[in-house]
């Protein structure tokens, strides 16, 4: 012991679209009783139903196109019709599901409009069931 503070949380990647971490750093979170704060949690706005195959906001567009080139659009699609189904958006089931994921403390998102942090806000108090959560695993194993 070196008489430092310790570690409380890691911060990495992580969404739907980006589950790299369950690998090895969630794992290890877990055994040191750490906190987790995943970033980029929206994965470029694609898991806020905002963008479809041809339309959304032209700055995704302009900026990282090979983002929506390489979407697979089935799959958020099959998502939208969850989230339909369980009576929330894409947004609070986004949060909802990273949420009950073990160690998740709390959602990093981005905000560029006063809306948008309201919307984050309020996807943070989603709470969906264990059906949904499984299906909304599956889905994006």
């Amino acid at each position: 012991e070196l008489g430092l503070p310790r570690f409380v949380s890691a911060q990495d990647q992580y969404s739907l679209l980006a589950r790299g971490v369950e690998a090895d750093v969630l794992p290890a979170v877990r055994e040191h009783g750490l906190g987790f704060l995943p970033y980029f949690p929206l994965h470029n706005g694609l898991l806020t139903g905002k963008y479809s195959p041809t339309s959304g906001d032209g700055r995704l567009r302009r900026v990282r196109p090979e983002v929506l080139e390489n979407t697979d659009w089935d799959q958020l699609d099959a998502y939208r019709r969850i989230c339909d189904d369980a009576g929330v958006t894409m947004l609070q089931a986004t949060f909802a599901w990273l949420l009950a994921q073990g160690p998740v403390s709390s959602v990093i998102a981005g905000a560029t409009t006063p809306e948008q942090v309201a919307a984050n806000a309020e996807a943070g108090r989603t709470r969906l069931d264990q059906e949904t959560l499984d299906a909304i695993s599956r889905l994006f194993a």
